[in-house]
């Protein structure tokens, strides 16, 4: 929200025409975005169907001034308080500008806020949620439940200072309230009059690349499916349904808005991707799995190998059965890449064979960790009633040489008169 104070400095070029000619609308280009308008009227398009209604929100240093504050469908944009004004990028807690030390070559890293607002919260429904990723890891958390942006990681908590975490929980509050205004325009944006639990969900990232170019998009979805968003490379905003026209049109035409869009996906949220990458290079460093290759009998009456890796990071791993150094892709079942709940992950890989081929199987595992493919021999053990088998008889054969041995002894000891008897009873 804005000021009385900050409302008298908008710069009148920051403008733009409606639809509507006496009515002259701005946008604060510095997301959380609020829609100013200097109109006769608080309707903002001619276009809007008739029973909408804008929703105003209680800006009591607004009451008395001619500018009429609205807060229409807009991109939830949360980027920290470097938002406040252009160039001012290092006022973030605990980030400084300068050329972060981290070397990215060869390899890709993002960073991302996914958010989530629902018109009907319930048991184990948040009414709204936003959570902060650098590559796969959590960074960030905050939700209706506990409505305090949080770290979810140590190194956050020791190298962003409370100012950082104080200033995104007020956005996000702000935000909070504005989502559910934004829901039940999309509401009537869509002429739903149901019950139904409806969902705006966000997300926002950037990237840099295997080759060190960079990119990052903004996208919006409506109970799940495409709405809105935002293409970098055209530098514009895209309907992906006719509802959205209207916003789009309306946000494209707001060409500081769209400046700052690019401003901070090319720029300023790189710098924040690569200063997190220096923070957290200890737990973003490679791990490599540990692999275990075993068996166990079907009820069908086949064998099945099993290949768990575990203990591996990043998420991004190959786990195939080789048959005589052959893939076996086709033929196994894989369990997915699952979370160990270390901040490593771990899969399995099986693969059912006839206990009685004499072919050689190998789990064959490729991860970024390892230098080069790693892989492991299964060996079948042997079947357990001939190995009793075996010892059966070999303890016979040991029982009969003993006894010819015992006989052949006896006989040399009684002398031959004893020899002569002893061959005539048997």
């Amino acid at each position: 929200m804005f000021s009385q104070t900050e409302l008298g400095q908008i710069e009148p070029e920051l403008g733009f025409q409606t639809e509507h000619p006496n009515c002259i609308l701005f946008m604060h280009p510095y997301p959380p975005v609020t829609l100013l308008t200097q109109c006769p009227t608080p309707s903002l398009f001619q276009s809007r169907p008739q029973s909408f209604t804008p929703t105003l929100p209680a800006v009591p240093s607004l009451s008395s001034s001619p500018w009429v504050a609205c807060t229409p469908i807009l991109p939830p944009t949360h980027l920290g308080a470097a938002q406040q004004q252009w160039g001012v990028l290092g006022r973030e807690g605990g980030i400084q500008l300068g050329s972060p030390q981290v070397s990215l070559a060869g390899s890709a890293h993002s960073l991302g806020y996914y958010g989530l607002a629902v018109s009907q919260p319930g048991e184990g429904l948040l009414e709204f949620l936003e959570v902060g990723y650098l590559d796969d890891q959590i960074l960030s958390r905050y939700d209706s439940e506990t409505p305090r942006y949080r770290p979810m990681v140590q190194w956050m908590e020791q190298n962003m200072d409370q100012h950082y975490w104080n200033s995104h929980t007020k956005e996000l509050q702000q935000w909070q309230a504005w989502s559910k205004e934004n829901l039940e325009m999309l509401r009537q944006y869509y002429n739903q009059t149901d019950n139904w639990i409806h969902a705006l969900q966000s997300l926002l990232q950037c990237e840099v690349r295997v080759d060190g170019s960079t990119g990052g998009f903004l996208q919006l979805s409506y109970d799940g499916r495409d709405f809105l968003y935002y293409d970098l490379k055209t530098q514009t905003w895209v309907a992906s349904v006719p509802q959205a026209v209207i916003i789009q049109r309306t946000l494209n035409a707001n060409k500081p808005y769209l400046r700052w869009l690019k401003v901070y996906l090319q720029e300023l949220c790189i710098h924040r991707l690569k200063t997190y990458l220096v923070y957290g290079r200890e737990s973003l460093q490679p791990k490599e799995p540990q692999v275990l290759v075993s068996d166990r009998p079907t009820p069908e009456g086949f064998t099945r190998l099993s290949c768990r890796a575990h203990g591996f990071y990043p998420q991004d791993i190959a786990v195939v059965w080789l048959k005589n150094g052959v893939a076996m892709s086709g033929e196994t079942q894989s369990w997915g890449i699952v979370p160990s709940g270390d901040g490593t992950y771990q899969t399995r890989v099986t693969l059912e064979i006839d206990p009685s081929s004499d072919a050689r199987y190998q789990c064959r595992v490729e991860h970024e960790s390892l230098a080069q493919e790693l892989r492991v021999a299964w060996e079948p053990k042997s079947n357990p009633l001939l190995i009793v088998g075996a010892a059966i008889g070999a303890l016979l054969l040991l029982l009969l040489v003993a006894a010819v041995t015992g006989i052949v002894l006896l006989i040399r000891k009684r002398g031959p008169g004893y020899s002569q008897t002893a061959r005539a009873a048997l």
